[in-house]
């Protein structure tokens, strides 16, 4: 716990009373806070489901066309979750219809595109959270000193004691709207790291399925 000491009242604030102080703009302030972990929790389960796949899926589809099984490497595919497999199986269900190599990796590619924007999408709140929530605290400072100057303008008091008592409670506000901010921010970053490092996977996987496709004595 956070204890500060006045000058004049010699009192001990704690952190929350400090919070307190802030004002309404604290608000604000607050709800992008909770949206920002929200969001942060929300897409790194979506993300995990994104990546699961069994190991070997791969390998096991390679199997099953050369073995000509391919219905039912289609239905094992459809029972995964994961992009992999939708991927995957989005280019057997084209094979299935007897379409060219270059019609499968096309279905395959938009199937990715869909699976991996639905993830990213989201990402944008957070990033604009990161940069609003510090506009919002030095909005709430501003306004504070407004205040302030328009109070001593009113009793011709210039106490240096005033001053400083309202400065330091409306700086509240911008020290929040940074935290928050860069809360949000490391967090649109960390996952945009862990959508790249799976997009990446998933690339290899499709590339090296697609290059078996293309060795007419394999399929």
């Amino acid at each position: 716990m956070l204890f500060l000491q006045t000058d004049n009242t010699k009192e001990a604030l704690t952190l929350f009373d400090l919070i307190m102080k802030g004002g309404p703009v604290l608000i604000p302030i607050a709800i992008l806070l909770f949206l920002a972990i929200y969001l942060f929790i929300e897409r790194l389960l979506a993300l995990r489901t994104l990546s699961r796949s069994p190991k070997g899926l791969t390998e096991y589809v390679k199997k099953a066309l050369v073995a000509g099984e391919l219905k039912q490497a289609t239905q094992y595919c459809e029972t995964q979750e994961g992009a992999l497999p939708m991927i995957l199986h989005a280019g057997l269900q084209t094979m299935s219809a007897g379409s060219s190599i270059d019609d499968v990796e096309k279905s395959m590619e938009s199937v990715a595109n869909i699976a991996f924007t639905r993830i990213t999408n989201p990402l944008t709140l957070l990033g604009l959270i990161s940069g609003i929530a510090p506009m919002l605290g030095f909005v709430g400072t501003i306004l504070g000193v407004i205040r302030i100057f328009y109070n001593i303008s009113l009793s011709d008091n210039i106490s240096i004691g005033i001053i400083a008592g309202g400065l330091y409670e409306k700086m509240i506000t911008s020290f929040a709207g940074l935290v928050v901010g860069i809360l949000a921010y490391t967090a649109y970053h960390f996952l945009s790291y862990l959508v790249d490092k799976q997009v990446l996977k998933v690339e290899m996987e499709s590339l090296d399925f697609l290059t078996f496709l293309r060795q007419p004595s394999k399929v």
